[in-house]
């Protein structure tokens, strides 16, 4: 999964008992681009806490990055 926003840069949107949700981003899989939220996961290890970004919705259907850039405007608005 590739994040089309720097990690540092996004907003966090709300929280759920798992994590907490991104605000809408432009991210790619090897199925192609597409639009959706990730959460960022805190796993509560015996040796420490750790966190980790996973994939939570996606809005769109896989797009080409073409397709994806014309849709830009309406899902990060």
């Amino acid at each position: 999964m590739y994040i089309d926003k720097d990690i540092n840069d996004i907003r966090w949107d709300f929280k759920l008992d798992d994590g907490y949700v991104s605000e809408m981003l432009l991210m790619k899989s090897a199925a192609g681009w597409y639009f959706g939220r990730v959460i960022e996961i805190i796993y509560d290890f015996r040796d420490g806490i750790q966190k980790g970004i996973e994939p939570f919705d996606r809005a769109t259907d896989y797009l080409t990055h073409e397709e994806a850039q014309k849709l830009e405007r309406y899902y990060l608005d």
